[in-house]
C-alpha cells in the first residue's frame, strides 16, 4: 500500500502540469483540443486547491524550499 503525503503529491501534480504545458501546443489537432480542454479543468481545480500543497513541501525536512524554488519560479 502506498500512503502519499502532500509534500508527494505536490511533486505529481505539478509534474502532470509540466507534461500538460509541454503537449498543448501538440501537432495533432484532436490531441491538441482534448489537452487545452483538459488543461483548462487542470487550472481551474488546482487554482484554488494548491495553496496548502506547498506549505506541506516547505514542512517537509527533504523538500524544503527546493520544490518551491523550482515549480514556482
Amino acid at each position: 500500500m502506498i500512503i502519499l503525503t502532500a509534500n508527494l503529491y505536490l511533486n505529481e501534480v505539478c509534474l502532470i502540469n509540466i507534461q500538460l504545458d509541454n503537449k498543448v501546443d501538440d501537432k495533432n489537432d484532436f490531441v491538441r483540443s482534448m489537452l487545452q480542454r483538459l488543461k483548462v479543468k487542470f487550472d481551474n481545480y488546482w487554482g484554488e486547491c494548491n495553496l496548502l500543497m506547498p506549505i506541506a513541501a516547505v514542512l517537509d525536512p527533504e523538500c524544503k524550499m527546493r520544490v518551491i524554488n523550482y515549480y514556482f519560479s
